[in-house]
Order: C-alpha cells, then sequence, then structure tokens
C-alpha cells in the first residue's frame, strides 16, 4: 500500500490526568477514562499520521516496555467523501509488533468511541520492532505500516530512549474538532497546468430555448391532470391548461359569431348598393363617380368580413371542446420541450389576456456569458481550450468540440466599461448548471508547463499574504506563507512554501486559522 505522507512524532506527556494537562479525555469507564496510568511516570510517548487513498490513521501510544501494558490511541478517519472527512463509525482494528520471529498483537474489536480504537498489549520480548494496523469495517478497510519501533527491556532504557522534537509552531486541532466540521485535506502533488485568464461569467438560457406562455383571451384558467409543476419536464405540444372565455371577453365565440354576422350584413348591404347604382349608370341617371365610390365600400366591407370569418376559424381550430372546461376553452400547449420553471397561475384563476401563465426553458445546453476588457479579446478569440466552475461545485466544467462551442466574442465596445461580450455554448445534460449562476470562465493562454500544485480552496488571504495550513500531524497544522504561480482548471501552483507530498487543509481551512489565534504548540496527550 503506497502511503502518501509519513510523520512520525515523540513527544513527552503523561498519559495521567494532571493539573493543567490540555490533553483531551478518550474512551469511557471501561477504557479506564478519568484515572491516571498506575505507573504515573512521564516517557517519551510517540505518535505517527499515515495517510492513505481511503484513510488517515493517527496513532499516539505509550512506550513498549516488557512486562508493562501499553494502550494505543488509534484515531481513524474516512477519506473516502473528500468535502468531508469524516471519523471510521464501526469496526474493529489489530496492532501487530514483530521482534525477529516474534509476533505480539493487540485487537480492538470494537470502538471505544466514534473515530477512535483503544488496543493494549503487554510486551514479552525486547528488541528493535516493526509495527502495522490492520482496520476492518463495513465501510473501508486498510492496512498501515507504521514503521520501525523498540520494545525496550525495562522503564530506564524507555526513558534513556532520545525523543524526537516537536514541530515549532504547530496549531492544535484536535480530531473532535476536525470530524465536527467540514473538513478535508489534499497531498501537494506535481501536474501540468495551464496559464489562462479567467473573467467572471453568468448562466444564461440559450436564445430560442426559452418559451413563455400568456393568455390568448380572458378567461377561467383550469390545469392539465396531472398538474404541471415547477421542476417537472414537459414535452413539445403537451397540453398544461385551458382558457374558457368569459361571455363578454373580445374573443369569445359569441362576440366572434357576432362580428362575423355584422361583417355579412354590411358586405351584403354594399353589394346591394354597387348593384343598384351599376343599373343607374347604365341609365346615365348618376355619374360615375358614385359607382367606383360603392365599389370600394363592396371591397372595405369585404375585407372586414374576411377579418371576421378568420379570427372565428382560428378560435374555432384552437377550441378543446372538453366538457371540463366547456364548449370553446382556448388550450395552453408547451410550444418546446424543456423544464417548467415558473407557473404563475392557479387551478380556476381568472386571466387577463396577455397575463403570463409558464415558463418553459430547455436546460440541455446554455450560455456561458462573460465580459472581456479590451487587451483580452486576441485571448480569447485564439484560444482553443476553455473551462469554467460555478459557485458551490469545484467540478470544472470543459469547453471542447463534445460539449460546446465559442458563440462569438463581441464586435461592439461598452464605452463605459470598455468591455466585450464572450459567450461559449455547453451542454448540460445533468441540469448542474442553473439559469443565473455566476461563473468563472477560463481559457488556456499558453503551453502546459510542470508544476506543483494544490486546489484553490486551499488559500487564505491573511493581509497581503497568501498563506495554507500544513496537516503536519494527526491534531497538528503548520502555517505557511507560500507565493503562488499559475491559476488554471481550480488548481494553483505553489512557487514557495509547500513541499511535494505535503498536506494543505483544503475545506475548515478558516477553522484551523482561528485555532491558530490561542496561539502556542498543541499539547499531544491524550487521558484514557
Amino acid at each position: 500500500m503506497k502511503l502518501e505522507v509519513f510523520c512520525i512524532a515523540a513527544m513527552a506527556f503523561s498519559f495521567g490526568c494532571k493539573s493543567g494537562d490540555h490533553g483531551h479525555a478518550h474512551g469511557g469507564d471501561d477504557h479506564g477514562g478519568g484515572h491516571g496510568h498506575p505507573h504515573g511516570e512521564e516517557l517519551a510517548a510517540k505518535s505517527v499520521t499515515l495517510w492513505t487513498e481511503k484513510a488517515e490513521l493517527f496513532m499516539e501510544w505509550e512506550p513498549l516496555i516488557v512486562g508493562r501494558e501499553s494502550r494505543f490511541l488509534a484515531h481513524v478517519t474516512n477519506l473516502k467523501d473528500a468535502n468531508r472527512f469524516a471519523p471510521v463509525a464501526e469496526g474493529k482494528v489489530v496492532v501487530t509488533v514483530a521482534v525477529g520471529s516474534k509476533t505480539m498483537k493487540a485487537e480492538a474489536l470494537e470502538l471505544a468511541r466514534l473515530g477512535l480504537f483503544t488496543p493494549a498489549m503487554t510486551p514479552d520480548t525486547a528488541g528493535k520492532c516493526t509495527m502495522s494496523l490492520t482496520l476492518e469495517s463495513a465501510k473501508v478497510s486498510e492496512t498501515f505500516a507504521v514503521a520501525d519501533c523498540t520494545v525496550y527491556a525495562d522503564e530506564a532504557s524507555a526513558k534513556a530512549a532520545k525523543s524526537d522534537e516537536e514541530t515549532a509552531g504547530e496549531i492544535a486541532f484536535l480530531k473532535e474538532q476536525q470530524w465536527s466540521i467540514e473538513f478535508a485535506t489534499v497531498a501537494s502533488r506535481k501536474e501540468s497546468i495551464v496559464p489562462s485568464k479567467t473573467v467572471s461569467a453568468t448562466i444564461k438560457v440559450v436564445p430560442g430555448r426559452e418559451a413563455r406562455l400568456t393568455a390568448a383571451t380572458a378567461g377561467r384558467l383550469s390545469l392539465e391532470s396531472p398538474v404541471p409543476t415547477v421542476g417537472s419536464y414537459v414535452s413539445k405540444g403537451q397540453l398544461l391548461a385551458r382558457i374558457q372565455p368569459t361571455v363578454n371577453a373580445p374573443g369569445s365565440v359569441g362576440t366572434l359569431r357576432a362580428d362575423v354576422a355584422a361583417a355579412k350584413a354590411e358586405h351584403t348591404a354594399a353589394k346591394a348598393a354597387y348593384e343598384r347604382l351599376e343599373r343607374l349608370v347604365a341609365s346615365d341617371s348618376v355619374p360615375t363617380r358614385r359607382l367606383d365610390e360603392a365599389g370600394s365600400d363592396v371591397k372595405v366591407t369585404q375585407a372586414r368580413l374576411s377579418a371576421a370569418t378568420t379570427r372565428l376559424s382560428s378560435y374555432s381550430a384552437s377550441a378543446s371542446g372538453t366538457a371540463r372546461a366547456g364548449s370553446g376553452a382556448f388550450k395552453v400547449s408547451a410550444p418546446i420541450s424543456g423544464t417548467l420553471v415558473a407557473q404563475s397561475v392557479t387551478e380556476g384563476e381568472t386571466t387577463e389576456a396577455g397575463s403570463a401563465l409558464f415558463t418553459i426553458v430547455d436546460l440541455e445546453r446554455v450560455w456561458v456569458e462573460g465580459r472581456i476588457f479590451e487587451p483580452d479579446v486576441p485571448a480569447f478569440e485564439d484560444s482553443k481550450t476553455a473551462w469554467f466552475t460555478v459557485d458551490g461545485r469545484e467540478s470544472v466544467f470543459d469547453v471542447n468540440e463534445e460539449t460546446g462551442k465559442l458563440v462569438t466574442v463581441g464586435h461592439v465596445l461598452d464605452p463605459a466599461s470598455r468591455t466585450v461580450p464572450v459567450i461559449f455554448e455547453v451542454a448540460n445534460p445533468n441540469k448542474a448548471l442553473r439559469i443565473g449562476q455566476y461563473a468563472k470562465l477560463s481559457v488556456a493562454t499558453g503551453e502546459p508547463a510542470l508544476g506543483l500544485v494544490i486546489p484553490e480552496s486551499a488559500i487564505l488571504q491573511d493581509g497581503n499574504q497568501s498563506i495554507v495550513f500544513v496537516h503536519s500531524s494527526g491534531e497538528g497544522f503548520v502555517r505557511r506563507v507560500v507565493i503562488l504561480g499559475t491559476h488554471s482548471r481550480g488548481l494553483v501552483e505553489v512557487l514557495q512554501g509547500v513541499a511535494e507530498g505535503e498536506r494543505v487543509v483544503t475545506k475548515g481551512a478558516y477553522d484551523v486559522k482561528l485555532a491558530s489565534s490561542a496561539g502556542g504548540a498543541p499539547a499531544h496527550g491524550h487521558a484514557h
């Protein structure tokens, strides 16, 4: 099993409870909670912090002495959720110590408390040894190689052993604190990073992929069953509601029929007048001018009749004829397929002509629109690679030939801001992008280069300095001032301040910063 980071420290503290002890208690009565070690002696205790891809082990133990019981305090963290590390909630652990061919084991079949196992052993063979811890649980199983150790022949030998120095300036942030918040760390690593330019952007609807439905006439609205709800998907042509026009509404069937009858009567009268004048003109009883005027009246009344007839025909084509809404009801159907994002009416509501009913948006594709300053226009026009992030999500959305395209880089500068719009159209198959969301849009401006990177979320600003908190031991953190290089795709290049493989806090860094205000190095002793 490849270990990402290994750190071991020896710290002088008492496992007993003394006045002024800053350690925190673990375990209940079954594990000796509240009383000191029977020997009452201060010895150079050991601790180790190991990380794998799946779990973290922070373990402290009393020096291993022949004939004397030593207890291990094994804090185990599940790292599978990259956004929030959690204590292991069940399982068992076995600590194995080997001196030559002699093997000794300490087993804890259950947790002493959430995330903590407390196995104990009494060694019977002295000498240089190797140690490992094996975890078995439903969610994560792992074996940690703890590296070399020593089983001392007696207490005097243990006291004479050299203790490692503590890390200077280490900030205490206990496991119980880490587990109670959204907390995570990531190891720094070498990775290709692309120089880029970034602008603020907004997720918008693609023109032609939004439909705002309004009432064609005044009337009483009836919703279709199943009742459409905001957030539901609707298909093109799906019936959403019906409007039964009111009796005196301009678009009611009675009004339209009356309009047709009136227009027909006017047209009949005009034709009769024209025919009478034709006879009179033939006998030279009236001037020709009168016939021309009558001919114009015929054309005007014909046009009115045609218009009234067309309105009645259009109404009849749209009418539902169902019993629920009544004969002559208007259908309100979805003109496009998409997500119903707004509903402005309820069952039985009386609407006015032109009032808003529904809004439908096709979210399969969206626009990412930002504004770029005049000097940055060439970079966006010439770039072949683009990506963006949105608030609330750490994932990066790529814009490439498969997922999207550059729609335009504007050609008219805003005289006030000296910017032009830049618009990308991207696929949105999982509806992860929401209309109106803020985004950070980036384009590549150079060739990729290898650098040491960490997530941008690890960076805090402290005055005019960029800082990170390095996870130096299980409950210890070190504040580091960093010098940053290129930002790209949610990562940032670290030019100075962090070594490769060191773990930095990406979630909960501000809480560690607050803990640092207490000052001083952590006391790693734990009463048990």
